[in-house]
């Protein structure tokens, strides 16, 4: 499957630029995840500057754990 996003105007598009937001996931109040016209993804955050940028605020940003769910990993 794929997604192709353009800014309309009028009968023309135009292609996104790197700044531009290709998709955006929100609930009634807060972004949620962000996907940039360059391929950078964010989540709690607008406006990604890498690859993936996660925001997790005060709270723990990320966490990794195996199959067992026994090893805990947590990223700040």
């Amino acid at each position: 499957m794929e997604f192709r996003s353009y800014l309309k105007s009028g009968t023309s598009r135009t292609v996104l630029g790197n700044d531009d937001t290709a998709f955006g996931f929100s609930n009634s109040t807060n972004r949620l995840m962000t996907i940039m016209g360059d391929g950078n993804v964010g989540i709690g955050t607008d406006m990604p500057a890498v690859p993936l940028d996660v925001d997790g605020g005060t709270a723990r940003a990320a966490r990794f754990h195996n199959d067992a769910g026994t090893s805990n990993y947590g990223v700040t």
